[in-house]
């Protein structure tokens, strides 16, 4: 059976994001700089439909077994439409 192809996102320019797990104070919050090219995901159902998330984490932004890659994957890092360019 044919399936349709995926649309894949990736991050048009290389951007300075702040992020926090919710429910954390402002002060606790981190500052990272997520290169061109790293791949995101578009939420399609759920509360999050519609956005955007991070969707790489290479080791040398976000180190193995670190609290930011652990934040950053569980609780997302969230682009804007105008941060993303389909690919093919």
């Amino acid at each position: 059976m044919y399936k349709d192809k995926e649309i894949v996102y990736k991050v048009k320019n290389t951007i300075t994001k702040n992020f926090k797990p919710s429910g954390i104070p402002d002060c606790l919050m981190y500052t990272v700089t997520i290169p061109k090219g790293l791949r995101c995901t578009l939420i399609t159902e759920g509360s999050t439909k519609g956005k955007f998330f991070l969707n790489e984490f290479p080791p040398s932004i976000f180190p193995f077994q670190s609290i930011i890659r652990h934040d950053a994957i569980h609780y997302g890092i969230v682009l804007e439409l105008f941060e993303v360019e389909e690919i093919a």
